[in-house]
């Protein structure tokens, strides 16, 4: 069967979408959303949304420093879209109002400003 999304999937499950001139039920766009969590990505296009290289996830898979799952089949890598997100939370670093305000002072100190 064969369906065009019309809008994006990030949005509420209220928006339209057409799957063979009619819109799909809320069990039809979990089942889309399904399939689109275990999309899988080419190497380059994993590498694009982490913001690296392609090399850089090579050297990170034959090294294993960062565990981020991949299917191999000959000589083609894939990577999960849902293990790359995963792999962005779990890095995700929160910083402090604190700490952004010593930051500040010191870009100041830096620029030759003072204290702010």
């Amino acid at each position: 069967m064969k369906f065009s999304i019309v809008n994006n999937l990030s949005g509420s499950s209220k928006q339209a979408y057409r799957i063979a001139g009619w819109q799909a039920t809320d069990y039809e766009l979990a089942i889309i959303r399904t399939k689109q969590k275990h999309k899988h990505v080419r190497r380059f296009q994993g590498a694009g949304n982490l913001g690296v290289s392609p090399s850089s996830l090579a050297t990170w898979a034959c090294r294993q420093t960062h565990p981020i799952p991949y299917v191999k089949i000959g000589r083609a890598v894939r990577y999960r879209k849902a293990d790359l997100d995963d792999f962005l939370e779990r890095n995700l670093h929160q910083v402090e109002a604190a700490s952004m305000a010593t930051s500040a002072s010191v870009f100041a100190y830096a620029q030759g400003k003072g204290a702010v």
